[in-house]
């Protein structure tokens, strides 16, 4: 690991040092160049071409201060030598600005990769003492059978190794081989679901293995989650309840449908989605939820699910005040749906929503209804969008009577935008094949 480590770090040198020496030779032939236009382009390009070392030194070596201090003077030097060039001519204010302007992204990178290379220390840290203790209670109960497997954990022994991922990965495996009655401390729990704010994915899933082992106990931690002031903890932590599949959990998954955070909301949906036909009922409920965003939420997760038993209930969602529930109705329509809804969703080609519109069309080559075809042939004569158009195109083309391939026809004769053109004359073409075979 440490050679590892080594040999990345000398790359990395050596890609900044080989990159200066080409922004230094660039500077040197742009200062002997007889051309008189060379020097103020150069003094005007070097702020933009010390911005990507700048950016890597900021990603690759947040805490290393004499490094930092190095780059800096570099950069200072180089940009008073590019302006010396440029004969000190108008353009220089504007370098000035636009080299403040990076050296601010510089700092901010840093000081935000500092931060996270703190948190993900502190998050590791207390796994290695979870690790510890839960080593210690297997060691006395179980010796034999720990050291004969102290090594499946990614393959190797992993006694006295530091990395956070492999010591997540031994802790979710030592639970693993305990029992969901057993009990762990609070402590315990909490620095796991601490872990679900670090992004490696080693760790993340290691962190999942084990709170499934600790099942109920896990759970009302996992609830106090979805109040975290940490989106990934929030968003793991959905999607951890979404695994354990308590009902008693639905509730308060559904709550958090009303997040502002597209990712948090997606994490909830697909959560209550997982949990099944045991949320339904809840589910059901919440599509009259004075929030749009639960309504929204709900029918998403009804589609996800897929019964369809709830066409019925999502039909009048179609005319909800806001047009992000129209939309998922209009997708759910088209996956649970049948010609039922095919009303509703040809008045929606009309919506003055492009998402809703997009989504009608696309639910009505789902469904497949002949009778679709004449409104999404005027909706597509119309229509001003060209993403709409398109899906109009295909719809018709999933439909496939003879009214909706004439349509086609039609299209590649008079259609002046050429991708549709094209798409049109492949579809039709394709149904050529089809009649002639």
């Amino acid at each position: 690991m440490a050679d590892t480590e080594e040999g990345s770090n000398y790359l990395k040198a050596y890609i900044l040092l080989m990159y200066y020496i080409v922004v230094g030779l660039l500077a040197v032939v742009g200062n002997l160049s007889a051309n008189a236009d060379m020097k103020p382009i150069l003094s005007m390009l070097t702020p933009h071409l010390l911005y990507i070392p700048l950016v890597l030194t900021a990603l690759w070596y947040p805490k290393e201060k004499f490094i930092h201090i190095s780059i800096f003077i570099v950069f200072i030097f180089v940009s008073l030598l590019s302006f010396l060039i440029g004969d000190l001519g108008a353009d220089v204010i504007f370098s000035i600005f636009i080299s403040l302007i990076y050296l601010w992204v510089y700092f901010a990178i840093i000081l935000f990769m500092r931060k996270r290379n703190t948190a993900e220390e502190s998050v590791r840290a207390e796994l290695d003492m979870v690790k510890a203790q839960l080593r210690s209670r297997m060691d006395s109960e179980d010796p034999a059978g720990r050291a004969g497997t102290a090594g499946r954990a990614g393959g190797t022994s992993v006694r006295g190794v530091g990395s956070g991922s492999v010591a997540v990965a031994e802790t979710a495996y030592v639970i693993g081989r305990g029992k969901n009655t057993e009990t762990f401390a609070p402590e315990q729990i909490k620095a796991l679901i601490s872990s679900f704010d670090v992004r490696d994915p080693l760790i993340l899933e290691g962190a999942f293995n084990a709170a499934e082992v600790m099942g109920r106990q896990a759970e009302p931690y996992l609830i106090e989650g979805l109040g975290s002031q940490s989106l990934p903890v929030r968003e793991n932590c959905a999607r951890m309840l979404g695994r354990l599949k308590y009902e008693s959990s639905i509730p308060h998954l559904i709550e958090a449908l009303n997040e502002n955070s597209k990712r948090m909301h997606a994490a909830a949906v697909s959560a209550l989605a997982n949990i099944g036909p045991a949320a339904k009922e809840a589910l059901i409920l919440g599509l009259k939820d004075p929030s749009y965003k639960v309504r929204a939420g709900c029918c998403e997760a009804l589609r996800i699910i897929g019964d369809k038993d709830v066409i019925d209930l999502i039909i009048p969602m179609m005319a909800d005040e806001k047009h992000y529930v129209r939309k998922e109705a209009a997708k759910s329509l088209g996956r649970i749906g049948n010609s039922s809804a095919t009303g509703v969703l040809t008045d929606a080609l009309s919506d003055c929503s492009r998402g809703v519109r997009l989504a009608a069309a696309a639910s009505l080559g789902k469904i497949r209804d002949e009778t679709a075809v004449k409104p999404l042939i005027e909706r597509y004569k119309s229509e001003t969008d060209y993403q709409v158009r398109e899906r109009i195109l295909k719809s018709l083309a999933m439909i496939g009577n003879t009214e909706a391939v004439d349509a086609i026809r039609f299209i590649t004769m008079y259609e002046t935008d050429s991708d549709l053109l094209d798409s049109a004359k492949d579809f039709y073409h394709g149904f050529s094949r089809r009649d002639t075979d």
